[in-house]
């Protein structure tokens, strides 16, 4: 099982800090500033791609060592063991990208003031612009708000 559940927790975990990183790329437009309209749907396919390997390591557990059968509490132990190795690799991945990039550093502040344009387009008052932007620098307190 520890061979299972590492190489497929290493595969997932290698795929999201990659595929963050280069969704990160493709989204930087030529002015420096990123895309964050399109960040959202790549984020997720990259989780989704990325956490399917639980599906596949539960499965190759299963043909390869119990002959085809498993438990719900043998499935959830692999599947549980894989996200947490992925999830490590992806925290790491997030602390040494965080580390090293002035980006990282300035999207909490991009990203407010994305959600507050789209905020606007979409016909919400100033006011609750204002709560909303509140909430989200009270989420993130190292960000000021304009």
């Amino acid at each position: 099982m520890q061979k299972t559940v590492f190489t497929f927790g290493l595969i997932s975990g290698l795929i999201i800090v990659v595929l963050g990183f280069a969704t990160q790329a493709l989204l930087m437009g030529d002015n420096g500033e990123m895309d964050m309209s399109k960040g959202e749907i790549f984020g997720y396919l990259t989780m989704i791609v990325a956490l399917s390997m639980i599906f596949f390591g539960i499965r190759q557990f299963r043909d390869r060592h119990l002959s085809g059968l498993i438990s719900f509490g043998q499935a959830f132990k692999v599947g549980f063991l894989i996200a947490l190795i992925a999830s490590a690799i992806y925290v790491i991945g997030w602390m040494v990208y965080y580390n090293t990039s002035e980006t990282a550093h300035n999207f909490p502040a991009k990203y407010l003031e994305h959600m507050k344009e789209q905020w606007a387009a979409s016909g919400i008052s100033q006011d609750e612009i204002n709560a909303r932007s509140a909430g989200l620098a009270k989420t993130w307190n190292h960000i000021k708000i304009q």
